[in-house]
């Protein structure tokens, strides 16, 4: 009986999941990613513990992490899209040049509006601008001039660098831009209340009508924890146009690049870190979260369960007596109340002999008293009285 439920417990604990662990680098230290690769090798082979798996998320989460703030990679690959559309318009293949200004024009549209974003946006139009003048179509390139103008008022082109042609349909824009309220946008959005632009400026917030002059414009909209939304209008005279703006949830990508940087402006303290490593464990679903801290690479654990840090360690031989905090606790058994005792003990010391013994003993009185009673009642039918033996 007592080997059945030994292998019962063993079984269950067999079955237990492995704990999930998601590493996080906070550090600004110059190895800090080599660090968090090597805290996620010992995560790997401690027993009981798995690290979250790989991939874009887990390397936002540990990588290094570039400057600039949380819009800083979206920004590179709209400033990679306008380099590689210049060359490519430079080797006279105009489709290739507007696919990518139209792939920088998206990644724009997904940031909310600032500074680096307009005036990038100003430069898409410019080039855009030249790709039309280049296939006569000096209405579209008209267009995209005046949206520049609408979006850098101040913008400016070198007259050494351009031909006159394209500086006096730059000129010619810039004078015909229309100023006269002509048109009404009628803006409704996925929530009220979130801060509606129209070409880089804030306006008012959803729901909005919104009076403009006729032309090219860019609307977005803006909200906390959401991905930003923006779309290109033309507008006529007279028109009265119904736009919704979509707000999607960011990435999860986005979400912790976002925190990363927000948790390293705010400082390391005791409370930051906590409040940084639950938000990383309810990103990522994890049971605990292993954060590199420091400028030594050293690590704390947290476990959301217990809302509580572990002490720092350095990331190395030391590193899995900590990890162990996080392995899965057994469910308790039968055998969890039994106390354990060293075997090495006399008899007559050891708890577990001495009850053994006793047990023994009560089993031969009651086994004696037994056969006693039998021995007598066979002595009483033979009519022997049982105290004369």
């Amino acid at each position: 009986m007592v080997c059945v439920v030994v292998c019962s417990v063993a079984t269950s604990h067999a079955q237990e999941a492995d704990r999930t662990i998601a590493i996080v680098n906070l550090s600004a230290g110059p190895n800090a990613a080599a660090a968090a690769r090597r805290a996620r090798d010992i995560v790997t082979k401690a027993p009981g513990l798995r690290a979250t798996e790989t991939g874009d998320l887990a390397q936002t989460l540990e990588g290094v992490l570039p400057k600039g703030g949380p819009d800083e990679p979206i920004l590179a690959s709209a400033r990679s899209a306008l380099e590689a559309s210049e060359l490519a318009f430079g080797e006279f293949k105009s489709r290739l040049a507007t696919s990518k200004l139209d792939d920088a024009r998206r990644d724009l549209f997904s940031l909310a509006p600032s500074d680096k974003t307009t005036a990038l946006l100003a430069d898409v139009s410019f080039r855009m601008a030249l790709i039309h003048l280049r296939a006569e179509n000096m209405g579209l390139a008209i267009g995209e001039f005046q949206l520049l103008h609408r979006l850098a008022p101040d913008h400016s082109i070198d007259p050494v660098r351009y031909p006159p042609s394209i500086v006096k349909a730059f000129e010619s824009a810039r004078s015909r831009i229309p100023t006269k309220v002509a048109a009404t946008l009628n803006i409704t959005a996925t929530y009220n209340g979130d801060t509606i632009y129209l070409d880089g400026r804030p306006v008012g917030k959803a729901p909005l009508a919104l009076p403009v002059a006729a032309g090219t414009h860019i609307v977005a909209i803006s909200a906390p924890k959401y991905q930003a939304a923006a779309q290109a209008i033309d507008v006529d005279p007279g028109d009265t146009l119904d736009i919704k703006l979509d707000l999607q949830p960011r990435s999860p990508v986005s979400r912790a690049r976002e925190l990363r940087h927000q948790a390293l402006r705010q400082g390391l303290d005791e409370a930051s870190l906590r409040v940084a490593a639950a938000r990383v464990s309810r990103l990522v679903g994890s049971d605990a979260v292993l954060i590199v801290v420091g400028e030594e690479s050293n690590a704390t654990l947290f476990i959301p369960e217990l809302d509580r840090l572990s002490y720092q360690t350095p990331i190395g031989p030391a590193l899995p007596r900590m990890l162990a905090l996080a392995r899965p606790v057994p469910r308790p058994t039968l055998l969890d109340g039994t106390v354990s005792t060293p075997i090495d003990l006399p008899w007559y010391r050891n708890p577990i002999a001495i009850t053994a013994a006793a047990a023994t003993a009560a089993i031969l009185i009651v086994g004696g008293a037994s056969l006693g009673s039998s021995n007598d009642a066979t002595q009483s039918r033979l009519g022997v009285p049982s105290w004369e033996f």
